[in-house]
């Protein structure tokens, strides 16, 4: 019988310094994923509160309802929440902390991403 392996969750925190831009970065990764064959049905996207979104790797339940699995996660926040910024980056992994426009017209650098977000790849350099 095989074991299940336990990874500790990586965590991409991505900020941004305008409404514009958040919505910009966040709609450019959403499109991305969607027109990924490989991330159909895989992708969980979460608002948690007010401008702040997750996206990990999902898994449809029975009911059809997302369910999210998976150890490499997006964070979206406005920069101007640095409180919550900071403390992310004391209870979390976090291997990379960019703005959130680094990748936006950026072909290779999303790809890169949903790698990433898919875990084909545990190294991920923006």
């Amino acid at each position: 019988m095989e074991t299940a392996v336990h990874k500790p969750m990586s965590t991409i925190i991505f900020f941004s310094t305008s409404s514009d831009d958040h919505v910009k970065s966040v709609e450019t990764l959403v499109e991305a994923l969607r027109a990924d064959g490989r991330c159909a049905h895989k992708i969980c996207f979460r608002p948690i509160t007010l401008n702040f979104y997750q996206i990990l790797r999902g898994a449809l339940d029975d009911d059809g309802n997302m369910q999210p699995i998976g150890c490499h996660e997006i964070l979206y926040l406005p920069s101007n929440r640095t409180e919550e910024i900071e403390r992310l980056e004391r209870t979390k992994n976090v291997v990379l902390k960019k703005n959130g426009m680094c990748f936006v017209n950026k072909e290779e650098k999303i790809k890169k991403l949903i790698d990433w977000l898919l875990e084909e790849t545990e190294e991920i350099e923006l």
